[in-house]
């Protein structure tokens, strides 16, 4: 979907103040409760936080997968600010693209060869005309905090994979609002996962400015499952 100010939705003035990230929560939920039966999701960035945010919202969504969401909690309002400032500073369009590097490469964090691919797409004259509204969505996100013990309401169905079936894990009160037995997190899923694929749930790589990023931050197989 088209979010707004993305795309062919229109933006609706919503720059400053009058922005909120619970429009965009609400306007998934919208999209998923037009459709006729339950919903597959696929979220990607800050899209990602949206569909997860929206799932609190609807129970037409019977699967969610998440790429890269941003639930680290940082505050890049400071980066928001030098971008706003180059913008005023000239209005040309070099101004507005350079502000749009800055913002893939120290929020983002991807390279520079990265970036000369992406400035060679059909997309990026739109991506660059557009930095405002990534602006006013910075700002925004800063103020997001994301607590995983929400998470334990949303159920996880596991199948397939050579993992041992036929078992309900943990329980929860009567009415399915908080886990009574065996709490489990979304972390604890994900290193299962990765055992499950070999990989070192444990382990760290460097990212664009060499500083060591834990592939999980927590959580422990489920040793039921491994």
């Amino acid at each position: 979907m088209d979010r707004r100010g993305h795309g062919e939705s229109k933006d609706e003035s919503e720059a400053g103040s009058n922005y909120g990230l619970r429009k965009e929560f609400e306007d998934v939920a919208a999209v998923v409760n037009s459709q006729a039966g339950p919903v597959f999701v696929l979220g990607h960035s800050i899209g990602g936080l949206f569909a997860l945010e929206a799932a609190f919202l609807t129970n037409k969504i019977s699967k969610l997968v998440l790429y890269e969401p941003p639930l680290q909690d940082l505050d890049h309002t400071a980066v928001a600010d030098r971008m706003e400032r180059m913008i005023h500073a000239d209005v040309l369009q070099s101004a507005r693209e350079q502000a749009l590097v800055t913002f893939l490469r120290e929020i983002v964090m991807i390279s520079p060869d990265e970036i000369a691919a992406m400035k060679r797409q059909a997309a990026w004259p739109s991506r660059v005309a557009g930095i405002d509204i990534q602006i006013r969505e910075i700002r925004a996100l800063s103020k997001y905090r994301f607590e995983a013990k929400r998470m334990k309401r949303i159920v996880a169905l596991v199948s397939g994979g050579g993992f041992p079936m036929g078992q309900v894990i943990g329980s929860t009160n009567a009415r399915g609002e908080h886990p009574k037995e065996r709490p489990l997190t979304p972390q604890d899923l994900l290193a299962t996962i990765y055992r499950h694929l070999g990989i070192d749930y444990r382990a760290t790589f460097q990212n664009f400015s060499g500083r060591p990023v834990p592939i999980l931050g927590e959580g422990q197989p489920i040793s039921e499952l491994t």
